[in-house]
């Protein structure tokens, strides 16, 4: 399973970011092959739809969940359209603590 989480820089030390569709990158952890990869969110700047439009490339890419500290209500409706479960952390934690709760 794919899992995508939100980060605000491309390093597993990195924080959770608070909002899903303006995060920098997102964190594409595979749990089969416990590999990991980077992707940058081309529509953080956008004027609107950036999680609806972040849902879509998450989707592409297969995730099957999703970390972040916060959804808007398009970005939940797009993610939920998917079939793309949303994780929201309870505390502030790293990419790299999300990873070792989810393996």
């Amino acid at each position: 399973m794919k899992v995508a989480i939100a980060a605000s820089q491309s390093h597993l030390q990195s924080e959770v970011d608070t909002h899903f569709g303006r995060c920098a990158w997102f964190c594409i952890f595979d749990t089969q092959g416990r590999t990991h990869e980077f992707v940058e969110n081309p529509y953080r700047e956008r004027e609107g739809e950036a999680g609806s439009l972040a849902a879509g490339l998450l989707a592409e890419q297969g995730a099957a969940m999703v970390v972040a500290g916060r959804f808007g209500s398009k970005a939940m409706q797009a993610l939920r359209g998917a079939g793309i479960q949303m994780i929201l952390p309870e505390k502030r934690k790293s990419v790299h603590e999300m990873i070792q709760l989810i393996k």
